[in-house]
């Protein structure tokens, strides 16, 4: 959490400078940030509410799982299956 912390300070000085109108949303992240740090020093733990329904959320997740799931594909090849593993070894002994 320190680190984003330091970003958001080195950010909101950046920022405010260009853009005026971003300087509440970065004190808000800032707030937010403060109050996770907090809660963790704490040993309490942190929950956020927010006001988006289930089905949203689990609808998120999904999108997000496909996605990362295709990324991996892309960047990774296939796990190789038993079959081809023994048409393999015998072939090369």
């Amino acid at each position: 959490i320190g680190p984003a912390m330091s970003t958001m300070k080195g950010l909101k000085s950046s920022l405010g400078r260009f853009m005026p109108e971003a300087d509440s949303e970065l004190n808000s992240m800032t707030q937010t940030l403060n109050g996770l740090m907090m809660d963790s020093l704490a040993g309490d733990s942190f929950s956020m509410e927010t006001g988006a329904s289930s089905e949203e959320t689990e609808r998120i997740l999904q999108e997000a799982s496909a996605v990362a799931e295709q990324q991996v594909g892309d960047k990774f090849p296939s796990v190789p299956t038993p079959t081809g593993l023994s048409s393999q070894s015998t072939s090369t002994y």
